[in-house]
């Protein structure tokens, strides 16, 4: 279920501190999956240009020494671990007036929790069918340890089925103010997603 960035597990992390020449910002949730961060003033209730997204490795070759760069604005970031302690790291390091008059925000997917027998699917009506079958094929993968059991062929089809009606659900609703998109055909001049991932934005 968390192979899809449904749009409806998307968060909004706002008002985070900053610290004077400090790299690090902690974050208190589950991310899955890094969307979008950007300072905001407080005073003027503005916010400034997105953030550049980099990967951790690429940010330490190039901002890891700390000694290289000043504080000021800052205009990249990256996350050290998404699946230990959410860390993320700004450079260059914010300077007192930045610390002291921005905040930050931060715009992630969540993790989708632990689903029990009881747990009731948060999810638009449409989407829970292909939420369902998508589980079915993973939990047959896991009890006959085998990906090509005719059972996990025969989920595979009906989750790829559901995705499809989703798509033409979408593409044919008549209403103009739609419930749910889908990303693939919406987000048109936003960043672009991997190929492949499709989340369903709600309306």
């Amino acid at each position: 279920m968390n192979s899809h960035l449904y749009d409806f597990n998307k968060k909004v992390l706002s008002n985070v501190t900053m610290t004077v020449a400090k790299q690090e910002v902690t974050l208190t949730d589950d991310v899955y999956k890094e969307h979008l961060a950007y300072i905001h003033h407080t005073a003027n209730d503005e916010n400034e240009a997105p953030l550049v997204l980099l990967p951790h490795a690429h940010f330490m070759s190039m901002y890891g020494d700390r000694t290289r760069f000043k504080t000021g604005i800052p205009s990249v970031y990256a996350f050290r671990s998404l699946h230990q302690d959410f860390t993320l790291l700004l450079s260059p390091s914010p300077s007192q007036s930045i610390a002291d008059d921005y905040t930050l925000t931060v715009e992630y997917f969540r993790r989708i929790p632990l689903v029990t027998e009881n747990s009731i699917l948060d999810v638009p009506q449409e989407v829970q069918t292909s939420l369902i079958y998508g589980a079915q094929k993973r939990m047959a993968i896991h009890i006959h340890a085998d990906a090509a059991h005719p059972s996990v062929g025969a989920l595979h089809e009906l989750e790829r089925d559901a995705l499809s009606r989703l798509k033409q659900i979408d593409r044919h609703h008549p209403d103009t103010n739609k419930r749910f998109r889908l990303a693939d055909h919406t987000l048109k001049g936003r960043r672009a997603f991997n190929a492949g991932e499709i989340y369903i934005r709600i309306k």
